[in-house]
């Protein structure tokens, strides 16, 4: 079992380092979001890195997650696809998002245009 000694977590990154690997080495992985899709997905960032913190921290066995099923793990994984493939489109999210996008394209070439 390797235990984590250091878990580093910034709103665009998270790094975990792992020092008891066999043979003195020592793993460190860290997890980069860049601002563009930052900004292209912030209503779906915070589940998605929900899910990937609690994959990572239930492999390294880190904290209270060495302790629970990975069912728990893939179960939230289960229901955010079922959400974003299904229930989002039920319930219309997916076509408000893209027509908030084409208005604020749009008002962004209005203001473009009469600003000359």
């Amino acid at each position: 079992m390797h235990y984590c000694n250091a878990l580093t977590v910034t709103p665009t990154h998270f790094t975990i380092t792992t020092p008891n690997f066999p043979h003195g080495l020592t793993c460190m992985l860290t997890v980069t979001v860049s601002h563009n899709i930052l900004g292209a997905m912030e209503e779906i960032m915070p589940l998605i890195l929900v899910i990937v913190a609690l994959v990572l921290l239930k492999y390294f066995e880190i904290g209270f997650v060495e302790n629970i099923s990975w069912w728990w793990v893939a179960g939230l994984g289960a229901v955010a696809f079922i959400w974003f493939e299904f229930l989002e489109r039920i319930f219309g999210l997916d076509k408000r998002r893209a027509f908030d996008e084409m208005d604020k394209v749009r008002e962004d070439r209005v203001k473009k245009i009469f600003k000359k």
